[in-house]
């Protein structure tokens, strides 16, 4: 499974990634990105959806695996995060 940074399921752009929520069961999913792109993450869950009842929490890791990355949030649905580096995030 996809349970830890090093076993991450990898991801193209565009691509939608249909998971469900556990709760206690993280989920890590990787995209190579370089350094300009913009990521959007659009999340579906209890505040977006009416039929979901668990929340979800994103964060982006740097290519090292462990730094957490800025993200910004536009609104409950849409998170953004700006590429510096070039690599697997």
């Amino acid at each position: 499974g996809n349970n830890a940074v090093g076993s991450a399921q990898p991801f193209t752009a565009g691509e939608l990634i249909d998971a469900d929520t556990i709760t206690g069961d993280d989920d890590y999913y990787a995209i190579d990105a370089l350094a300009g792109d913009v990521i959007f993450v659009r999340l579906f869950d209890a505040q977006s959806r009416q039929d979901s009842a668990e929340n979800v929490a994103i964060s982006v890791l740097q290519p090292d695996g462990v730094t957490s990355a800025p993200i910004n949030f536009a609104d409950k649905q849409v998170a953004t995060f700006l590429v510096t580096v070039d690599g697997l995030y």
